[in-house]
């Protein structure tokens, strides 16, 4: 079988686990150039010229020099963020600044460094709607994109419970993403959101075993109820960093088997 034709390069972060891991696969076996970051050690079965892989945090200032230096002063055609912290982690303060300010600063800082037509792919979920959060949060979203540290926000952020922080930090991104969208056009530069539903992943595994009833409550809700793999989140991830769907801009993509249109139906139906 021929090799697919060459695709651009691709950043993936948070690519050791989870979606990530598989964005980097499916982008491998598309013939993409995939250059990796996690805080984890990461292997690939691929061609030494087409997978670079860099351990560290990527909001450090020397990661982020490390990834450039990978780049080989090549323009970057698409940058896919998937590191984050679970709703399981014991600390939300630490979970919103990772999701929501890394992820978004993150985004900023490899605009100067993309292709006219790259894109920016953030990784959300349905999580965002699972609780209700008003414009006095809207700081937050400011703040990831440069704007000043508001104390009052961060006290309000350290007394929420874990999950709460979680989807506080996934609503912030899709904000912050709009804005972005905004921001970043006159570079040519596009960006998306997906939103996955429940997914085969370390965090899911460690909710069906600490919250079984909460897990399968999750799972049950959507009209196409079930668990999503990886692999399918990531192929659609991919696809959308091809150059067919250059006109795909400031979009939110659902792929929680329609749980998020159910319940704007339903509050249509309530109104």
């Amino acid at each position: 079988m021929a090799e697919p034709p060459r695709q651009g390069l691709l950043v993936v972060t948070g690519a050791a686990g989870g979606i990530g891991r598989h964005v980097v696969k499916c982008g491998l076996k598309l013939n993409w150039r995939v250059i990796g970051c996690d805080v984890r050690s990461m292997r690939f079965e691929a061609k030494r010229e087409q997978f670079t892989g860099v351990v560290g945090d990527v909001r450090d200032p020397i990661v982020q020099t490390s990834l450039k230096e990978a780049a080989e002063r090549r323009r970057i055609d698409a940058v896919v963020l998937c590191a984050a912290r679970g709703p399981m982690y014991s600390n939300p303060t630490a979970i919103v600044e990772t999701n929501l300010l890394g992820s978004v600063r993150a985004s900023t800082a490899w605009v100067p460094g993309m292709r006219r037509w790259g894109v920016l792919v953030l990784l959300g979920s349905s999580a965002a709607h699972r609780y209700s959060w008003d414009g006095s949060w809207d700081a937050l979203v400011t703040e990831s994109l440069g704007g000043a540290r508001n104390r009052g926000v961060w006290r309000r952020i350290a007394a929420l419970s874990s999950s709460q922080a979680y989807s506080l930090s996934k609503w912030g991104l899709m904000r912050a993403a709009c804005r972005l969208a905004g921001d970043v056009r006159r570079h040519g530069i596009r960006v998306n959101v997906v939103i996955p539903g429940p997914t085969h992943s370390m965090m899911a595994r460690e909710m069906q075993r600490t919250k079984p009833g909460q897990w399968r409550r999750v799972i049950s809700e959507a009209p196409i109820a079930g668990v999503s793999r990886p692999q399918d989140i990531a192929e659609v991830i991919v696809g959308i960093c091809g150059r067919h769907a250059r006109m795909l801009h400031g979009s939110v993509l659902y792929l929680d088997g329609g749980w998020h249109a159910e319940r704007c139906a339903t509050d249509l139906c309530d109104d």
